[in-house]
């Protein structure tokens, strides 16, 4: 058997992306966070866990740094709106104020 060498790119529909997104927002904030935060900026999983509060901008210009991503480079990501509003209710919740914290890591776990 021949080995494809080579795959199309797989994504979600639209509709799907909304089934994603429902379903997170039925488990908790966090969950519906990341999920928004993988669908509105295109970042991988791995990128996104390793996210201290620090690489988050969420003034004017929101923006997430991303550090050592592929090829060991570092690159700033627009965020929506939606997201800077996701992100500041997830932050709400766990108790921290707005401002963040340097350093601190962020915790994504999803369990409830």
């Amino acid at each position: 058997m021949k080995v494809e060498e080579h795959f199309e790119n797989q994504y979600l529909t639209r509709t799907e992306e909304l089934r994603v997104l429902a379903v997170a927002r039925e488990t908790n904030t966090l969950a519906y966070t990341l999920v928004l935060i993988l669908l509105k900026t295109g970042a991988r999983v791995s990128e996104i866990s390793n996210l201290l509060i620090c690489d988050m901008s969420l003034e004017e210009n929101p923006t997430i740094l991303i550090r050592n991503s592929k090829g060991k480079k570092s690159r700033y990501i627009p965020i929506s709106s939606d997201v800077v509003e996701s992100l500041n209710e997830w932050l709400k919740e766990r108790g921290k104020s707005q401002k963040f914290t340097t350093g601190e890591v962020i915790t994504f776990y999803l369990t409830t």
